[in-house]
């Protein structure tokens, strides 16, 4: 999209995804350079220590909007969707 609409040519794409590489490449080195976590602290970070999702800041009353559909359909959708977006899955 961003080459169809003009926003970026062939090379400020290749630079962006090169840079991309590089900074994800470095991450993995450095998670595999790094200590390894302590046992036991898998579950330390799985919950918010100053956020409760349950509390009443969340509440909010649906809001429901287009025709009802099945849980088959509402996955045969996401499937189409992202078959469309990835044709080589």
């Amino acid at each position: 999209m961003l080459l169809e609409e003009g926003i970026l040519d062939q090379n400020a794409l290749r630079r962006i995804t090169l840079e991309v590489d590089r900074e994800v490449h470095d991450a993995g080195e450095a998670a595999l350079r790094a200590e390894p976590a302590p046992r036991g602290s898998a579950l330390r970070h799985l919950y918010s220590e100053k956020v409760d999702p349950a509390s009443q800041e969340f509440e909010a009353a649906p809001q429901f909007t287009g025709e009802p559909k099945t849980m088959v359909d509402l996955l045969n959708a996401t499937l189409h969707e992202e078959m469309a977006r990835n044709p080589t899955w």
